[in-house]
């Protein structure tokens, strides 16, 4: 392996019995660094989005939870919108404070005539007495004792305010871990194969000239040690 500074580049050279064997190793060769590459890569992004993914999984939960809650209240109590149940309450209010005003408007007509036997006094008056009760009636439902209007509304308030605010965790946590995605998927790293191992005609190994060269240098290293032990051995026959 060496690294081609000018080109920025890792340059592989595969040494082996025969041409085939070395494009054999070097393709076997390039599929582990690509291997390797990519697990890294994996492991760098899972290790990055470990956080963010704990963090959609908990506001996931909440999300839940909340609008299970307000699902709950919602069956308890028999009221899908209490806002829409309380809009309508002071609409039939203001209705009802209305037609009193006529009524009572138009028993003080009748009063003014000083008749007491008139045929439309006791009616007025019934219908006088009639609204005031209906009225008194909306007022205890919207704000009297007991479970009004006005606080399963503010429970209710409660519980979306809760459920918006863990919808709105849950939008956050999906943006952070998709930007967290994205900032993972720009620290991989990537190899890319420019060239395939392309076998050569001419063997790196053995070569013949240098074979020979090694076994002449050789023969004269046995000769001379040869020549120099037969001379001891002549050296101590006479001596």
């Amino acid at each position: 392996m060496s690294f081609n500074a000018l080109e920025q580049i890792d340059v592989l050279r595969v040494s082996a019995y025969s041409p085939d064997d070395a494009a054999t190793l070097s393709r076997a060769l390039i599929g582990l660094a690509e291997e390797f590459v990519s697990s890294m890569n994996k492991k760098g992004v899972a290790d990055k989005l470990k956080v963010s993914e704990e963090s959609v999984r908990l506001a996931e939960q909440k999300a839940l939870a909340a609008r299970e809650a307000l699902t709950a209240w919602r069956t308890t109590h028999g009221n899908i919108d209490p806002t829409a149940t309380v809009s309508m309450l002071l609409n039939l209010s203001s209705q009802l404070e209305t037609e009193l005003s006529s009524a009572q408007i138009n028993l003080d007509k009748i009063r003014a005539l000083g008749n007491k036997d008139h045929f439309m006094l006791k009616p007025a008056q019934m219908q006088v007495v009639a609204l005031k009760k209906r009225i008194e009636s909306v007022r205890r439902r919207l704000s009297g004792q007991g479970n009004t209007e006005a606080k399963q509304l503010k429970s209710y308030e409660a519980l979306r305010n809760t459920q918006a605010f863990a919808d709105s965790n849950l939008t956050l946590a999906q943006q952070s871990y998709q930007q967290a995605m994205t900032d993972a998927l720009r620290l991989q790293r990537y190899l890319s194969i420019i060239a395939q191992p392309v076998p050569t005609d001419r063997p790196s190994s053995p070569r013949t000239a240098i074979l020979l060269l090694q076994a002449l240098a050789l023969g004269f290293v046995l000769m001379f040690i040869t020549r120099v032990g037969m001379a001891l051995l002549r050296g101590l026959r006479h001596g």
